[in-house]
């Protein structure tokens, strides 16, 4: 049965494929970031105006579709992606991030909250290159759990690429608000059951109905099921106005408010 849920763990889409979830609710460390004010936010007015002039959609900054294979570990890769992409937006190299050591350090292969990555993670370490971490692929969803294997200096590395800051979105205007200011963000939602975290890059209005889109972590061939966005953009997921907001107080949503300049990191890349 598609959109069935498992264990609350696992999701099923339209073709008999099981995918996982593992986005847990947030926690207080949600209260260390700063949060969006209302008067910061771009009037909804003036959304259909920006939008015809280009504003709205971060898609040019993306360069690949992240795999979570058989781990919880959405949270990360979502977190991950909107990382990425700000790189890339901000005109610095595409640099493909490692999605093990983040759930290895602080847990979470079978869930954790969105705030636990970007707290205890992204503004402490930020992100090591995928390339340093011996058999660790997030675009096939292969984890390296080992911390012997390990590069000794792989926190040398992962400083090159840290966030400036994550802002908490608490509305999906304040969402909104972000991607028309070219910041990606990163949101949880109940996906069928389960909770799913997810990175926003795209703001579209259809019938009158705001949309946020963005790219999913379960691989570039998914398209079928609950919230898959369908065969014109295959690993993105599309979710209205109505769907996200109805998630934000329990999930939470968080903005990349840009990236620290990269030192001469030598990271093959």
């Amino acid at each position: 049965m598609s959109g069935a849920i498992d264990d609350g763990t696992h999701y099923l889409d339209g073709e008999g494929n099981w995918y996982r979830l593992g986005c847990l609710p947030k926690t207080k460390r949600s209260s260390t970031l700063r949060a969006m004010k209302d008067e910061d936010l771009i009037d909804k007015t003036l959304w259909p105006i920006m939008l015809q002039g280009g504003a709205g959609d971060l898609s040019v900054g993306l360069r690949d579709i992240l795999d979570q294979g058989r781990e919880g570990t959405c949270w990360e890769h979502a977190a991950g992606q909107a990382h990425m992409v700000s790189r890339v937006l901000q005109g610095y190299e595409h640099v493909l991030l490692d999605m093990s050591v983040c759930p290895t350090l602080i847990g979470g292969f079978n869930g954790n909250s969105i705030d636990a990555c970007l707290v205890d993670f992204e503004l402490k370490y930020g992100h090591p290159p995928a390339s340093i971490i011996p058999q660790s692929d997030p675009l096939r969803g292969l984890y390296n759990k080992r911390e012997e294997t390990w590069p000794a200096d792989w926190k040398d590395h992962a400083k090159n690429y840290k966030p400036l800051e994550w802002v908490e979105c608490r509305s999906f205007s304040a969402v909104a608000t972000s991607l028309l200011r070219g910041q990606p963000a990163t949101l949880g939602v109940s996906w069928q059951g389960g909770g799913h975290a997810i990175c926003a890059l795209k703001l579209e209005q259809r019938g009158g109905v705001w949309y946020l889109a963005g790219p999913n972590s379960w691989g570039k061939n998914w398209q079928t099921g609950w919230g898959a966005y369908g065969p014109s953009l295959p690993g993105w997921w599309l979710l209205s106005e109505s769907q996200v907001a109805s998630n934000l107080a329990r999930y939470g949503a968080y903005a990349v408010a840009g990236v620290t300049p990269p030192e001469r990191d030598k990271t093959p890349v």
